[in-house]
């Protein structure tokens, strides 16, 4: 029997009108030939619509996540016991690690393209009297490129019957330099998957952000017999490039850590593609007169994530990564998190045992109704058995938090529903009214930032798979400004993979150490202590 998909939008006979007042015309023959290419429905289309035109749905935060609020800051024996728990699990094969990497690095590049763009001159003498900052950064990163692991590669890609790339640096004459790392035709860093650059110094030589994620896994994933899962979500222009990536550092890293890898790759669905409004608030058109399909944003691998048929499955942003001699510290507290989820989904189940077994035993109400506030950190007078199936039946995440210093992104809260429950969420600054200033204080005092670690369950306590469409917020969506072919757009992106993709999941946050948190967003944040080899001992 074929698999159903329980992220397919309902089929319908034919395709129904979409003329509006405020949309005519209606879609024609080749429109639904397109939204039928991208396994879409004339509904669907309907109802994003809906949402581009309809009034935003804010999220209600009730007050921050804070440690003894909804936060958990463990001691070292609680810390040591998770580490136990998760060796004896990962021995049985029960995590793999789930890697989003279809992201391009432009972001990262932003301020060199603006630069390079700008006209302004590129020399050492015009960068160092410019007052703009991206300037600053071209010049930060010539003066300081041997710290980059980007430098490798520009020295190989300056024209052999040119000045080699120690000329150019010598004479202070960046611009060619940093043509060669952002044109397409030579290096083309800012279109290239954010995975496949070099992000660190390693002995004689370079890794990428995908490498260190296969030596991370092998440090942390291996079951008894030193089998190590990895997925991650590529894009499909530049799977190749993983592919034949991990083929070429396999045996070595495999022969380092006596394992052996189990890597798959998955690509974003075309059925989570979204539509897109022009500044009319017509269906954005191409100037062929298609319509226009985007990428809904990364709340669309809820679809991937339910296709793997995994067990407890690590979450982790494919730039939070560091290099080997940084790294015990994020093995660590990555053993702490899953084995806390671990724990828990086995303590749910030997509760609701003793309940069954004995279910007016008040010794083992107390026992249960304290697991449930302590240990699940769920504030309710329910009956004890009915807490503890519903927590059974619905995906579990143990989330890592670090104190908050600025980050831009998701935060833990408390957030009440519309029917006045409360639940613990991420909570990222889109989703909150810029006009309610009760509601922005209320972001400005978070005391935590998440910085998208966590482990999650993808099976019922007993071991069921769970539907996780069931379990998503399709409201919780987001709505964002772009721009294609110099027009601006209004598009449509799917609730957040970690905001309103798991919106309905039982959610536990763990205070983990700042220094687990290692992001690159700008490529400056290379230079970072958290990206430095750690100092020779004397």
């Amino acid at each position: 029997m074929a698999k159903t998909d329980p992220f397919a939008a309902p089929r319908e006979h034919g395709i129904r009108s979409l003329m509006t007042e405020r949309l005519p015309p209606p879609l024609d023959q080749s429109d639904l030939t397109a939204i039928v290419a991208h396994d879409l429905t004339a509904m669907e289309i309907e109802r994003q619509i809906s949402l581009l035109t309809g009034e935003i749905t804010y999220r209600e935060v009730d007050r921050p996540a804070t440690v003894g609020d909804g936060i958990r800051r463990l001691n070292n024996d609680e810390v040591e016991q998770c580490r136990t728990d998760f060796r004896t699990n990962a021995s049985r094969g029960r995590y793999l690690s789930f890697v989003p990497a279809s992201g391009a690095a432009s972001r990262m590049f932003k301020t060199l393209l603006g630069s390079l763009e700008s006209g302004r001159a590129l020399d050492r003498a015009s960068l160092q009297s410019s007052t703009h900052d991206a300037d600053a950064d071209v010049l930060q990163l010539f003066t300081q490129i041997d710290r980059f692991a980007i430098a490798t590669a520009l020295a190989s890609a300056m024209p052999k019957d040119g000045p080699s790339m120690r000329k150019l640096l010598e004479g202070g004459d960046y611009g060619p330099l940093l043509h060669a790392l952002m044109d397409d035709s030579v290096l083309g860093l800012p279109a290239a998957p954010k995975g496949l650059l070099p992000f660190h110094l390693c002995a004689d030589t370079t890794r990428t952000a995908f490498e260190e994620h296969l030596h991370e896994a092998a440090a942390l994933l291996a079951d008894a017999d030193g089998c190590v899962r990895l997925h991650l979500t590529v894009s499909a222009q530049h799977q190749t490039g993983f592919q034949e990536t991990l083929e070429n550092v396999r045996k070595a890293i495999e022969d380092k850590h006596q394992i052996t890898l189990d890597v798959d790759f998955s690509t974003q669905s075309p059925a989570t593609n979204t539509i897109a409004l022009d500044a009319e608030g017509q269906l954005f058109r191409t100037r062929e007169g298609a319509l226009l399909f985007r990428p809904g944003g990364h709340g669309s691998l809820i679809r991937n994530l339910n296709d793997l048929d995994g067990d407890l499955v690590f979450i982790k942003n494919i730039d939070n990564i560091v290099p080997d001699d940084r790294r015990d510290l994020i093995v660590e507290w990555r053993e702490v998190l899953g084995g806390l989820l671990a724990h828990l989904q086995n303590e749910t189940l030997l509760w609701l045992d003793r309940l069954a077994a004995d279910p007016r035993d008040a010794a083992v109400r107390r026992g249960a109704a304290h697991f449930i506030h302590t240990d699940l950190g769920l504030d309710t007078h329910e009956d004890e058995a009915k807490v503890l199936t519903d927590v059974r039946d619905r995906p579990m995440r143990v989330c890592g938090v670090v104190a908050n210093t600025g980050d831009p992104g998701g935060g833990p809260f408390w957030v009440r529903a519309p029917d006045g429950s409360l639940s613990r969420q991420i909570v990222e600054t889109a989703e909150i009214d810029p006009d309610n200033s009760q509601q922005t204080g209320l972001l400005a005092a978070a005391t935590h930032f998440n910085p998208t670690d966590m482990v999650c369950a993808l099976r019922t306590a007993d071991g069921r798979p769970l539907p996780l469409a069931d379990f998503v917020d399709p409201d919780a969506v987001f709505v964002a400004h772009k721009s294609n072919e110099g027009r601006d757009l209004r598009a449509l992106e799917h609730p957040g993979l970690w905001n309103g993709s798991m919106a309905h999941w039982t959610t536990i946050f763990i205070e983990v150490p700042r220094e687990t948190f290692q992001p690159v967003k700008s490529f400056l944040d290379l230079l970072g202590a958290g990206h430095a080899p750690l100092p020779a001992a004397p």
